[in-house]
């Protein structure tokens, strides 16, 4: 195995947690519309799939949930209600800051949308978004989504190294896969413990 280099991670359940439930229910309780009906519009539609592929803007978002469901809400309660939905996972990002201190390089590579992005990078609980990373690669930034191939050929090139020396952590097999066609190393996040336990088995120690 080569030696690892640059060690990308996921942020969605890797780093952060998320509900999507509390979004449809929040934006319920501001709109009277049923969180079944708020989940059909954002995610059985498809809006927030071309949402985090950087295919639709915000405003985009906005205009069509309104129109789909039927109500007036302002673009920025929607975002916050669509947003406030995220914890920090302590255990995981103590274990990022300890790669950095360590000397590894660390990266982001994340299927994200704008409004959360924003949100996160905002909230002090999420400070490590701001400085934790050598590079930041995010779905609607650079128009590709995991698993497509080409995002992680875009990781490659930022990181400026060999795909084999690069490690890839992620909560879904389907993306470890992808990036393991790709040349990468992956590890399948399921809990702290267990990626600490992988890491070891490769020999990258942390402090």
């Amino acid at each position: 195995m080569k030696r690892i280099e640059f060690i990308y991670f996921d942020l969605g359940n890797v780093l952060i947690s998320f509900d999507h439930s509390l979004a449809w229910e929040q934006i319920s309780g501001l709109t009277g519309v049923p969180p079944e009906r708020v989940e059909a519009i954002l995610f059985n539609s498809g809006l927030q799939t071309e949402y985090e592929k950087g295919e639709i803007s915000t405003e985009d978002f906005h205009q069509f949930f309104c129109r789909q469901a039927g109500v007036g809400i302002s673009l920025e309660r929607l975002c916050f209600a669509a947003s406030n939905i995220f914890e920090p996972m302590k255990d995981s990002i103590q274990l990022l800051r300890s790669l950095k201190q360590a000397g590894f390089r660390t990266g982001l590579l994340s299927n994200t949308c704008d409004c959360h992005w924003k949100f996160c990078l905002a909230d002090d609980r999420f400070d490590f978004l701001r400085s934790g990373f050598e590079t930041t690669i995010l779905s609607f930034e650079v128009g590709l989504a995991k698993p497509d191939t080409g995002i992680y050929r875009i990781a490659a090139n930022r990181a400026n190294c060999d795909p084999a020396s690069i490690l890839f952590i992620d909560d879904k097999q389907e993306n470890i896969e992808a990036a393991q066609t790709y040349g990468f190393d992956g590890i399948h996040f399921r809990t702290c413990s267990k990626l600490s336990a992988e890491l070891s088995n490769r020999k990258l120690a942390v402090l």
